[in-house]
Formats: structure tokens, sequence, C-alpha cells
């Protein structure tokens, strides 16, 4: 799932890499960024969720990700930024240190336990994420600004 849709050049790059692995191209399937509706039904097929961010901007937070959590997925991203607020390394998913690290345990979940993770991701999702929690900070957030004008 992605917004590479927009990107003609990159999409065509995508479909290249995974043309030319065959160990990877009937495990993966590119879906343009679908109507927000859609997604549940679509993160519910998905064995993993892979998040690739930006070096450039470490502390980017990802709605899709946490749907992705939301909806039991396992996640794969790079080790940095919020990311590490959502994934607990080798227990919901994987913090990886490069994309050739990323697409190793992207394999490695296919391969595992991956219900176990996708449980997991659920148990964080709902503990530390809920609604409720976080308009709980927000409040707090907004109560620490008010206090200091």
């Amino acid at each position: 799932i992605g917004e590479w849709n927009n990107d003609e050049s990159l999409l065509g790059e995508i479909k290249s890499l995974l043309n030319n692995n065959k160990n990877i191209r009937d495990k993966i399937q590119l879906i343009p960024f679908p109507p927000i509706d859609k997604l549940p039904e679509i993160y519910h097929r998905a064995t993993c969720f892979c998040h690739i961010q930006d070096y450039d901007c470490p502390a980017q937070c990802s709605n899709p990700s946490i749907w992705a959590l939301g909806c039991g997925l396992p996640l794969v991203s790079l080790n940095m930024g919020v990311f590490r607020d959502y994934i607990k390394n080798g227990e919901n998913g994987f913090l990886c240190n490069n994309t050739e690290e990323l697409s190793e345990k992207m394999l490695e979940i296919t391969r595992s336990d991956w219900k176990k993770m996708s449980k997991e991701s659920r148990t964080i999702a709902e503990r530390d994420h809920s609604s409720e929690k976080i308009a709980a900070k927000y409040k707090k957030v907004y109560e620490k600004v008010l206090d200091n004008l």
C-alpha cells in the first residue's frame, strides 16, 4: 500500500525489483493507496506491514502504520523516530538498521509464527495507542500550554 502510485518512475523501479527477484515476486502485492474505508479489509489480508520512512524526517508519524498495528499486523520499519514507540523488536515486528535488513525481516515474518506477532501488535495497539489514551495525552499537552500562557 503506498502513495508511490503518483510517481511513475518510482513505481517502475519497484516493479522492476520485484520482477527481478523470484524469491519475493509472489509474496508482495503492490496496492495503490486505497480509500480509507478499504484499509481494514486490505490489512486483514496481509502478513505484515512495512513502512520505509525518510531518513531526513526521523520524527514523522505514520497513520497507516498505526492502523496496521490496530489491525494486528506485525510491523517492519527502519530503527528511527516514532516507530520505536510502536514496534517491540522481535515481539510484534522488527526495527531494522538498513533496507537490506528490512527486506530480510519481512521474509523472516513470512517464515515465522507471524500470528503470534500479530496478536502482540493488536495488544500493543489496544494497550498503548487507544483513542482514549491518545486523547488523554493531547489533553495533557493542551493543559500544559494553557498553564504557561
